[in-house]
């Protein structure tokens, strides 16, 4: 009864299971099967091997350059100042083949025609096939450009068919352009596209006078127009209204030298995209009327040249433009002489570097307002105003000239300006001021007492003819670096205040004007002294020949004209010595007279300076007869004895060397000398921090030395370190900081440890870090190592579980205090399917213990084991054995990843199933027998 009863439960439990499991697992592979069914586009996508091949292209911004060429002055004086013409070297920046240009730039690749630009084009292309036919044996020249049918028949009209055309660039002209001389006419006779690369397409087009159907040329694609009408010079009208500049990034040149051009309306031209204009409308003599309200500027960077010699201009409107990225405007308007006004208050100058003839030869300007210029990166203003003759104002109060090298010709023949104000200018940097007022014949006053020029090299007729000027202050003009002065101060005949400055020296053909001898004039200029301008007191009385010839800086004053009449004079003579020589001042003396014109002797107290011979130089000594005083020149020529030192840096602890700061020395003729200690005079303190002036001196040469001893930064930051026997000891361990004598870090070198620790004796040890002159004790601490590990043997049989926590007993750290267990600490594994003895190591730090498991054959019908430390009771699995290693080294199965994503093959299933049908009988078969044997 029992036995049936037992089966039957079986029976039903393994169908059960079975059908379980098959529903399970059908429903998980659907599961999957839906997964990989819904993968994302995306992801597909990403390896369906295709590319993006769209490319965009920009013209790349390269505007050929035609900077200003700053002519090197004429190393002649002129006998009269010529004025610059076209032809001439002062501006040799116009006129520049375009055979000799060498950059090109690149607009955009060729946009592809769709499939109806192509078909309308080829029916074009047809047509102008058969047109060409018709007096092709008397045409001139013919051909495809592109795919544009072309030809030039005996009348010398150029006929453009329809089609595309081909690249003009640099190195590849029209192919029309070796007729240009015989071609009179141009006529498109269909719609035609130019190519992107359509530089100079009608270049120096000289003879035609018309071009018909320009509307039919599609300039959407194109994205180089310089040169484009490049010297159509016969022109008369052009109508470019229906041309599409979206894509054109560079119109220089486009319009130049078009001289009978009479009007021109460009408010169509889309510009956004263009950054070079410079030359656009260069040499356009006879424009009256030119529309660019429109223009969009924001992008340009060259405007040079762009209204060139437009001298019929009457009006120009660029209120709108943009200049923002310009950064030259140099010859701008220049020779635009019909403007009386132009607005250029909205000009964003601040990127600006050269305005060097911008407003050149606009000699009808009544006014500018320059109020908003920002001009601080301007480098050249020469010419700038150049023969403005109608401005009787410039308000240039407000530029900034501080990095101005050129001011040559800047305000030449501005002959009604009356007021302009340049005290603000900084002309530290400014080179040559030649010409600068020259011709400026209606100013009464201009200050340029802050005229500092530590650089300048060129003056010639700087203030020349100007007539009206009475007072002239250039005290802070430099002379040093003056190279020629020709005819600076010419013309200026009523010049009667003249102040120089310590600095300031005439040079030859400076040309002072002589002073007028009318009463009350004495033909001589006298300085100021303790006097005053209507009264001077000063020593020194001199004609404009003597002033020019003997002023030095000795004498800066204010010289005015002698309006008193007397003979005292004084002459006297150079002289030459050598170092060392003694000098009698009697040696210079030649003449002198009275008041009366009596001759006098020579008395010292003539004489005002002495010459130092123990130094190599030139002295100017002054020899005063009452009223009248002279220069004499003393040269002292140079000794050889020479001494160089060089300074130097210490820090306070140093040892300081005199000879470390000597570096050569020679005796008077010229021959080395080694280092002696006499030759220094002067001390040191390294304790103190400061500047010492050491002085070297070798016979009549000496030079200072400046010894700068600085605080010495040198540190060194360590810490105390516990470590335990048998630790390593690493003193990099006990390094926080260092720095050198400057306060800059440095790294830790073994070469600052002093002192020796035995890692293996407890105690306690000092141990010195040095850096330098600074250092520190630390202590490190060597303690006893209380680590310990301690476990147990046990015995397994074989198929149970081993848990390496059962072994453990008890740890302790390096401080003697409990440690936890962890898996870390054990080496080795156990394998529970075999009978064995397995040796295991436990680890704590430098402490291990070993203990052996030993797996015994598991005894039938034992006793349930007890359970272990845990709590656990092992179980018994003799049909289910395994090797058991410790948790930590234990890895999951390589395919743990993906056992959820497999679907089970065919039968696999149905085995599944079956087994655990079996494991649940087996369960079930020994529960009824334990309560079966409970029973009885």
């Amino acid at each position: 009864m029992f036995r049936q009863k037992f089966f039957k439960v079986s029976l039903a439990l393994m169908l059960a299971g079975n059908t379980f499991i098959s529903t399970a697992a059908n429903h998980y592979a659907e599961e999957v099967a839906e997964q990989e069914m819904s993968v994302p586009q995306d992801e597909e996508k990403k390896d369906d091997g295709k590319i993006d091949n769209t490319v965009t292209s920009s013209p790349e911004n390269n505007e050929e350059q035609l900077p200003e060429k700053i002519p090197e002055e004429a190393t002649t004086t002129p006998l009269e100042p010529v004025e610059p013409s076209e032809e001439s070297p002062v501006d040799e920046t116009i006129d520049i083949p375009i055979a000799e240009e060498v950059t090109e730039s690149s607009p955009p690749e060729n946009v592809l025609m769709d499939e109806q630009e192509k078909t309308a084009i080829n029916e074009q292309k047809e047509k102008a096939t058969e047109s060409t036919d018709i007096a092709k044996d008397t045409d001139l020249a013919s051909g495809t450009y592109g795919t544009s049918p072309w030809r030039i028949d005996a009348q010398g009209v150029l006929y453009i068919d329809g089609g595309e055309l081909g690249e003009a660039t640099m190195s590849v002209r029209a192919p029309w352009y070796i007729y240009r001389s015989s071609i009179t006419k141009i006529i498109f006779t269909a719609p035609t596209l130019a190519n992107a690369h359509s530089l100079g397409l009608f270049f120096d087009m000289n003879q035609v006078t018309m071009i018909e159907n320009l509307e039919y040329l599609d300039t959407s694609h194109v994205g180089d127009m310089r040169y484009f009408f490049y010297w159509c010079s016969k022109l008369t009208n052009l109508d470019v209204s229906g041309f599409d500049t979206t894509n054109v990034t560079n119109m220089s040149y486009m319009f130049y030298g078009c001289s009978q051009l009479v009007s021109l309306d460009l408010s169509t031209f889309n510009t956004s995209n263009v950054t070079q204009m410079g030359s656009i409308f260069c040499d356009c003599h006879s424009l009256t009327s030119l529309n660019v309200s429109s223009f969009d500027t924001s992008g340009m960077t060259n405007m040079s040249y762009m209204f060139y010699n437009c001298s019929e201009l009457t009006t120009l409107d660029i209120s709108n433009f943009d200049t923002g990225n310009v950064d030259d405007m140099s010859h701008m308007f220049r020779s635009c002489s019909k403007l009386t006004q132009l607005d250029v208050s909205g000009l964003d100058t601040h990127q600006v570097t050269d305005m060097s003839f911008m407003f050149y030869g606009c000699s009808g300007l009544r006014a500018l307002s320059l109020q908003n210029f920002d001009t601080a990166k301007v480098l050249n203003m020469h010419y700038m105003f150049y023969n403005c003759a109608a401005l009787t104002s410039l308000p240039v109060e407000g530029f900034d000239t501080s990095r101005v090298t050129s001011m040559r010709y800047m305000f030449y023949g501005c002959h009604n300006l009356t007021d302009v104000d340049v005290s603000n200018f900084d002309t530290r940097n400014v080179t040559t001021m030649s010409y600068m007022f020259y011709g400026c014949s209606a100013l009464a006053a201009v200050d340029v007492s802050n005229f500092a020029t530590p650089k300048i090299k060129f003056m010639n007729y700087m203030f020349t003819n100007c007539s009206k000027l009475k007072a002239l202050d250039i005290s802070a003009v430099s002379t040093g670096a003056l190279e020629e002065m020709n005819q600076s101060f010419s013309g200026m005949s009523q010049l009667s205040t003249l102040t120089l400055g310590p600095n300031f020296q005439f040079l030859s053909e400076a040309n002072l004007p002589a002073i007028p001898t009318v009463e009350p004039n004495t033909g001589y200029w006298q300085n100021v002294g303790a006097g005053t301008v209507a009264i001077p007191k000063g020593d020194h009385i001199l004609t404009s020949d003597q002033l020019m010839a003997t002023y030095t800086g000795t004498m800066a004053d204010t010289y005015v004209w002698q309006k008193t009449l007397n003979l005292e004079s004084i002459s006297v003579k150079d002289a030459t010595l050598y170092v060392n020589d003694l000098w009698d001042p009697a040696d210079n003396f030649i003449s002198a007279t009275d008041k009366d014109g009596n001759a006098m002797d020579f008395d010292p107290s003539m004489v005002t300076g002495t010459v130092d011979t123990s130094v190599a130089g030139i002295t100017p000594i002054t020899y005063t007869n009452g009223s009248a005083s002279q220069v004499s020149t003393v040269t002292v020529k140079e000794n050889l004895e020479s001494i160089v030192i060089r300074n130097s840096v210490l820090y306070v602890g140093d040892k300081w060397d005199p000879a470390a700061n000597f570096v050569s020395a020679t005796d008077k003729d010229g021959n080395s000398l080694a280092f002696d200690p006499t030759m220094v005079t002067g001390d040191v303190n390294v304790k103190v921090p400061g500047n010492y002036q050491v002085t070297y001196t070798n016979g009549s040469a000496s030079q200072l030395a400046e010894v700068t001893v600085k605080e010495n930064k040198e540190t060194i930051v360590v810490k105390d370190l516990t470590i335990y026997v048998g630790d390593t000891w690493n003193p990099a361990d006990q390094f926080i900081s260092a720095t050198d004598k400057a306060g800059s870090p440095l790294f830790f070198i073994k070469e600052m440890v002093s002192g020796v620790v035995d890692s293996k004796k407890i105690g306690t040890y000092k141990v010195v870090f040095r850096n330098g002159q600074a250092e520190q004790q630390t202590t490190v601490t060597v303690k006893e190592n209380k680590e310990t590990i301690h476990a147990k043997d046990s015995t397994l049989s074989v198929g149970d579980s081993w848990d390496p926590l059962d072994n453990f007993l008890s740890a302790t750290d390096k401080e003697g205090k409990s440690v936890p267990f962890e898996m870390n600490m054990v080496d080795g594994s156990v394998d529970t399917s075999k009978v064995g003895i397995y040796p295991v190591t436990y680890k704590n730090g430098r402490k291990s213990v070993s203990v052996f498991i030993h797996v015994v054959k598991k005894e039938t019908n034992s006793k349930p084991k007890p359970p272990n430390q845990n709590g656990q009771t092992p179980t018994d699995n003799t049909n289910n054995q395994q090797t058991t290693t410790p948790k930590a080294t234990t890895k999951p199965a390589s395919s743990t990843t993906n056992e959820g994503k497999n679907l089970p093959k065919t039968g696999e299933r149905h085995s599944f199933a079956t087994a655990l049908g079996f494991g649940i009988l087996a369960v079930a078969l020994t529960l009824i027998y334990k309560k079966d044997k409970k029973s009885k």
